[in-house]
Order: structure tokens, then sequence, then C-alpha cells
């Protein structure tokens, strides 16, 4: 086997350093957020300009046997594995975790599908979200949503995730926050 010349030795190193050049630029851009939302705020866990309609736990027309039935509906399937087409503890996906908390906290039968359920309740575009309201994305760049998921209060939502299950995430982290498609509103 013949033996690298200095030069060939020299455009490997160069090579080398730019590729690992472009991934640590990269990477940190991923880190990198100028949109003033993400600044430090005097709210502990919100970014600093979180728009009124994310702020606060409002409960609306729904009481507070209502609002304490759904939050043990939410905390019996927290961390409940990820199976499509599921609708238990076992393994749900994220519009039966919707069709579940409403099933047995409030007694209301709801569509099946993320597609049918954004056609369901009032849209609320322009008025502060509520405990309940259900948030929708498009994750798959879609015509229209593809993943839904229960606002709980302060931008935070409940969903079943495809990698980490039932979970909580903010409306505002990659890549909830640009794929948001709005929200429905099941309770007036």
């Amino acid at each position: 086997m013949p033996r690298p010349t200095n030069e060939a030795i020299r455009h490997f190193l160069v090579s080398a350093f730019m590729i690992i050049g472009f991934c640590i630029i990269v990477l940190s851009g991923c880190t990198w957020h100028p949109d003033p939302r993400f600044r430090s705020s005097p709210y502990a866990s919100e970014p600093a300009l979180l728009p009124q309609q994310f702020r606060g736990e409002h409960y609306g027309a729904m009481d507070s046997l209502i609002v304490a039935r759904f939050k043990e509906e939410i905390r019996l399937l927290w961390q409940a594995p990820y199976r499509w087409g599921g609708n238990s503890q076992q393994g749900i996906d994220c519009s039966g975790l919707i069709v579940k908390i409403y099933r047995d906290a409030a007694e209301m039968n709801l569509p099946r599908t993320t597609r049918e359920l954004f056609t369901i309740g009032t849209d609320i575009q322009s008025h502060p979200l509520q405990f309940a309201d259900l948030v929708f994305f498009g994750l798959k760049q879609h015509s229209e949503p593809d993943h839904v998921g229960l606002y709980v209060a302060h931008g935070y939502f409940v969903h079943a995730s495809v990698r980490a299950g039932v979970k909580l995430s903010k409306i505002f982290d990659p890549p909830y926050q640009t794929h948001f498609w709005g929200a429905r509103r099941i309770f007036n």
C-alpha cells in the first residue's frame, strides 16, 4: 500500500476541519434565538414577550369538578408510550389522547382523527387560550394539521409525542412555534 503524500494528508486535514467547522456553525445556530420572545423574562418559565393569549390559566365554562377530572386523566396517561391508533395507558397517539381525556373527564365523544378534531368546536384565533382548548400543528408540512394537543396554561400543552409519549411541551419551542395552526375550543 503506497504511503500518502504530504499533500494528500494536508488535503484530508483541511477537509476534516472544514466539515467540523461547518457542523459547529450549524449546531450553534440551533441554540441562537434572535426572536425577543426567547430573551430572559420576569416569568421564570415564560418567554419575555409571551402574548396575552398564552398567559395565565383560564377555565372558561368548565366547573371545578370537570377541571379536576381533566387533570386526573392527564395524570393517568402521563408518560404513556406513543402508539399510532392507540387510546390507552399501554400506548396512545395524539388524537387518541384528546378523545380519551374528553370522553373520560367530560363524557364527551369527540371525533377520532386530528383532521376531524380541527373541524369541531369554536375557532379561537383572536381569543386567549384556556385550559382544555385543542391546539393544532402541521409538523409534516401538509395542507392541514397533523398533530393535536391539549392546552394547559402559560404556553404549555400536553400531547402524545412520537418519540417521548405523553408529555408536556411549549408552543414556542421548536418545532411547534413555526408549525402552530391554531386552536379550537370545545367548552364555550
